[in-house]
């Protein structure tokens, strides 16, 4: 087994990723997710970087889970923007932090997917 991390989603094939997804949830399929990287809504200059973790196996994928390195704290429920946009204004650098999800993903359904 080993573990990878893809930036492009482009790189996994659709057949191999989505046999992980559940029928109910169509935000975790491929084309979604990289409909997101290829509209520019997820990517460079976004504040949200896919790096989406897999874990592979003799026969393949084995277990994928959709990561997103978040590089603001706008869009946080905790923050209003213009605590935000202050917090942002006084700090050379931010945190950065990772989420299973991407953007404004409906809170129902698989945060990731498994072979059984």
């Amino acid at each position: 087994m080993r573990i990878e991390f893809f930036s492009d989603l482009g790189r996994i094939a659709a057949d191999e990723w989505d046999a992980l997804v559940g029928e109910d949830d169509p935000f975790v399929e491929h084309a979604f997710l990289h409909a997101l990287a290829e509209s520019g809504s997820v990517g460079a200059g976004t504040g949200w970087e896919p790096l989406h973790l897999t874990l592979w196996d003799d026969a393949g994928l084995a277990a994928a889970i959709p990561l997103y390195l978040k590089e603001h704290g706008f869009g946080e429920y905790i923050f209003g923007r213009g605590r935000t946009r202050a917090i942002a204004s006084t700090r050379p650098t931010t945190r950065s932090s990772c989420r299973a999800c991407p953007s404004r993903r409906p809170p129902a359904g698989a945060f990731c997917g498994a072979r059984t």
